[in-house]
């Protein structure tokens, strides 16, 4: 559901590996995908797959598996037309951005079906039917949202190993995807905030204290929610920030300079909204959101959303 970086270059590794994929797509990257097939072009490997695509999940029937993979702003319109997809045994598995969308799920669709991951890939649609990938490690993290290992979650990482995804099955995922939240809602944050890659703002002494002051919020916010961070997870958000090469962009930036509606009720607003539950301050991460929040509002209008 989404074929966009995310769900076409992992539904294209199920596609090709033999199983039986729909892809759910819109407008003319649809219609490529139905002329033409999809095609993914990898940093290390480029494939392409023909698969049966649709606008319409209602079309399609039960299903095992639902990867959901749109922004996280559609999930209001995208969850309720997930219904007909879902049967007694099928998992609907969020491999988006953010820490809300497993209950969010569970409130459309009820708890049984939800599973949620996190990915860690570059990727985008570069055109019509087509998807580029160009950085990121490829891994998955996925799991159960109240924790263990599931006999479900050992089939699909099968699935999963077997068509070339670096898929992980974590008895323990609300710490993974607050994990990636303590890092991601930063760098979206600052970046966006600054207009600037992470080069630049790990230099600067005042930005790269932004960054660690973020994170640090987000962690006590996390923890609160029972992510059960080990000490210093700001830390080892930094890590992440000098890891990567000067001239990344996070992908809201990306988003605000080609026009695009941003994620940042994900990357930014669910620490403030959890941290203000739970009595946590979080004075950076809401500076950043208010600072943020008109830009997207403009940027939903602009796009009819």
């Amino acid at each position: 559901m989404g074929t966009g970086g995310v769900g076409g270059f992992y539904g294209g590794l199920l596609a090709r590996a033999g199983n039986s994929v729909t892809f759910i797509a819109r407008r003319e990257h649809l219609r490529a995908i139905r002329e033409k097939g999809l095609s993914v072009q990898g940093v290390k490997k480029s494939f392409a797959v023909r698969a049966p695509a649709t606008d319409d999940p209602a079309s399609v029937g039960p299903v095992d598996l639902v990867l959901l993979a749109v922004k996280t702003y559609h999930n209001p319109e995208v969850l309720p037309r997930l219904k007909p997809l879902v049967g007694p045994e099928t998992v609907v598995l969020s491999l988006q951005n953010g820490v809300e969308n497993g209950a969010e799920m569970a409130r459309v669709l009820g708890e049984a079906p939800v599973m949620v991951g996190c990915v860690y890939i570059a990727a985008t649609i570069t055109g019509p039917g087509t998807i580029a990938q160009s950085g990121g490690s490829l891994r998955v993290v996925f799991g159960e949202p109240r924790g263990g290992r599931s006999a479900r979650g050992q089939r699909l990482l099968k699935t999963f190993q077997e068509a070339g995804w670096p898929a992980e099955l974590s008895e323990r995922v609300t710490r993974d995807v607050w994990t990636k939240q303590v890092f991601i809602g930063a760098f979206a944050g600052v970046s966006s905030v600054a207009r600037l890659p992470i080069g630049v703002l790990r230099q600067c002494q005042e930005s790269r204290s932004l960054l660690r002051e973020t994170a640090a919020e987000t962690a006590a916010v996390g923890n609160s929610q029972g992510a059960d961070l080990p000490p210093g997870a700001e830390a080892r958000a930094m890590d992440v920030v000098d890891s990567f090469p000067p001239t990344t962009t996070s992908s809201m930036l990306r988003d605000i300079q080609e026009g695009k509606p941003i994620e940042l009720e994900a990357m930014l607003g669910s620490t403030v909204r959890l941290g203000a539950q739970a009595g946590i301050p979080t004075p950076v991460n809401s500076a950043l959101y208010r600072a943020l929040k008109p830009l997207a509002l403009e940027l939903a209008r602009g796009s009819g959303g």
